[in-house]
């Protein structure tokens, strides 16, 4: 048992198993709601990031930064929209 405690998961496990409790958490959910915000880095590089904050069933809440993303070249509402509508689609938003 120590050796198994001892053992070191590789950042690919500990990713695929927190994106799988995320999507289990956005299935089973009573209601979500997401925070969209664009910014500008230290370096002027735009940063899209997206937040979700769900109710689960046992009405405890729950918030987590989904994505934080570079937006190349142009930051208007049309790029910013279509890097939303391609997260939505990758993580299968209801």
């Amino acid at each position: 048992m120590a050796d198994v405690k001892g053992m070191q998961l590789s950042r690919n496990t500990v990713t695929g198993n927190l994106e799988d409790q995320l999507k289990n958490d956005i299935d089973c959910c009573e209601c979500l709601s997401l925070q969209v915000e664009e910014s500008t880095d230290i370096t002027d590089v735009a940063q899209f990031s997206i937040s979700i904050r769900l109710t689960l069933n046992n009405m405890s809440a729950k918030e987590e930064i989904l994505t934080i993303l570079p937006l190349k070249g142009h930051t208007q509402g049309e790029d910013v929209l279509q890097a939303f509508m391609e997260l939505v689609d990758e993580i299968h938003l209801p």
